[in-house]
């Protein structure tokens, strides 16, 4: 039996076409049930994509690439209350998923990852780190009240979720093993969070 290995390089994609391909990563439901967010890695930008049910999908974020400044942290977005809130340029912006200019909601100092938009929509927590100092952070989303450290003491976070209550919130922590680079078991906890 012979197997024929020959490959026709006319129908074969060049690296170029390969490179300029659209990735997808990450889809997301809105809160309101009707309107769908997702990720699309073109080329070297990343951007996030909406449509809402028997829409033709549009482009939220052409003129910022999304993508979270910390790989192991988790996402790179989040949508809820009609709002989504996305890691671009080392900051945390907040746009209307209908379509208004983004807004930044926290500095651009550090890295950020894994954005979470609580029950109510006021607040966003998201994972931060800065000055080889990681925490989990909370940020109002009008841009009113800002940043602030509300978990802190772990070597790394990721992704926070809050409770539907909007008052706990659980994360996975962990820290480095006997001062090695190796990482020990992570652990899930949960933090009351009581905004006034």
């Amino acid at each position: 039996m012979s197997v024929n290995t020959s490959i026709d390089i006319t129908k074969t994609p060049s690296v170029k076409s390969v490179a300029q391909s659209i990735r997808l990563r990450d889809v997301q439901w809105d809160t309101n049930g009707q309107t769908i967010v997702w990720l699309e890695g073109r080329s070297n930008h990343n951007v996030l994509v909406t449509t809402h049910v028997n829409e033709k999908p549009r482009d939220l974020t052409s003129e910022l690439s999304v993508k979270a400044g910390i790989g192991y942290g988790g996402g790179e977005f989040t949508v809820s209350h009609g709002h989504v809130v996305f890691v671009a340029n080392g900051r945390l912006y907040r746009q209307s998923v209908a379509g208004e200019t983004p807004m930044p909601i926290t500095p651009s100092v550090g890295d950020y990852a894994a954005p979470s938009i609580s029950p109510d929509g006021k607040w966003a927590s998201f994972v931060h780190t800065h000055n080889k100092r990681e925490v989990i952070g909370i940020v109002d989303l009008e841009g009113h009240v800002g940043q602030h450290d509300l978990i802190a003491g772990d070597d790394f976070y990721m992704q926070p979720a809050w409770h539907p209550s909007g008052n706990y919130m659980a994360f996975i922590a962990w820290n480095h093993a006997l001062g090695r680079h190796r990482t020990s078991s992570g652990n899930t906890r949960q933090c009351r969070y009581h905004a006034a």
